[in-house]
């Protein structure tokens, strides 16, 4: 096997175009002795004469399915998502050959991590046992790392002596890829044995809906409101009709006296002096 495949193997991210995903599936039968490696260690502690914390748990062998699970399709991914860049950076003649090389590691290996964690998992008691679920990501994470630092060097080496865009293009797109899953597994890593990282804030449809829905109830409710506020203001003018429309239906009364009846002076004499 050449150096350049040797090194993306290393990386999480093998897939070398032509080569019809194979590097993809010696990644996914190293699956099976990383989830050996992790069964013995569960085992060995499990039967050892000290106390372990995993020494209840009768789930190892359906967590050693998970774990195999989640390493072969974390392979077939990362085979795939370096395949779909190294794709876009390249694009040439040969797109629909190398498009259906692509989608199958790319599509499969997403269907086989999301399944696993959506329904895989939570069928486990890995909240009370989740020794498992650390070694296997700790493994990816490993993995992960080893293929950034190896990444990295190849794609300053292929810069430096530029050899084609196409070359340059296959070390780049490895190394994005190691370190998307370095990044990735390394941070669930972190979160279960406890160091303290930022939580990834996942949007809730409930909200999403709920914050979509909200605008036009509340101009719902303003519409409702001015409408209530006129149909007030109605009434009000019905039963207290204008100021000018009182003093038009009062009779006027002041200044002068009206004829026939009494004034001042009164009338008929009488006065001072007299």
């Amino acid at each position: 096997m050449p150096l350049n495949a040797l090194v993306n193997l290393t990386a999480l991210a093998p897939s070398i175009p032509g080569m019809s995903g194979l590097e993809g599936g010696l990644l996914a039968g190293l699956a099976i002795p990383i989830a050996a490696a992790i069964y013995l260690i569960l085992v060995w502690g499990q039967r050892s004469t000290g106390e372990c914390s995993w020494r209840d748990d009768d789930q190892v062998g359906l967590k050693i399915i998970v774990a195999t699970l989640l390493l072969v399709g974390t392979a077939l991914f990362a085979s795939g998502l370096q395949s779909l860049l190294h794709l876009i950076l390249t694009v040439t003649t040969e797109f629909g050959a190398r498009i259906k090389n692509t989608v199958p590691d790319l599509v499969v290996g997403a269907v086989v991590v999301g399944g696993t964690i959506m329904f895989g998992v939570p069928r486990t008691n890995h909240e009370q046992h989740p020794k498992a679920l650390r070694l296997t990501a700790g493994a990816i994470a490993l993995f992960g790392a080893v293929g950034t630092v190896v990444g990295f060097n190849t794609f300053l080496k292929t810069l430096l002596s530029w050899d084609s865009w196409f070359a340059f293009a296959d070390s780049l797109t490895s190394l994005v890829t190691a370190v998307a899953v370095f990044g990735a597994s390394d941070y669930l890593y972190a979160k279960m044995i406890g160091i303290e990282v930022p939580d990834i804030q996942m949007p809730d449809a409930q909200q999403a809906a709920h914050a979509h829905v909200q605008p036009a109830y509340q101009q719902q409710q303003q519409q409702q409101a001015y409408q209530q506020q006129q149909q007030q203001q109605q009434q009000q003018q019905q039963q207290y009709p204008p100021q000018q429309q009182q003093q038009q239906q009062q009779p006027q009364q002041g200044y002068p006296p009206q004829q026939g009846g009494g004034g001042y002076p009164p009338p008929g004499g009488g006065g001072y002096g007299q």
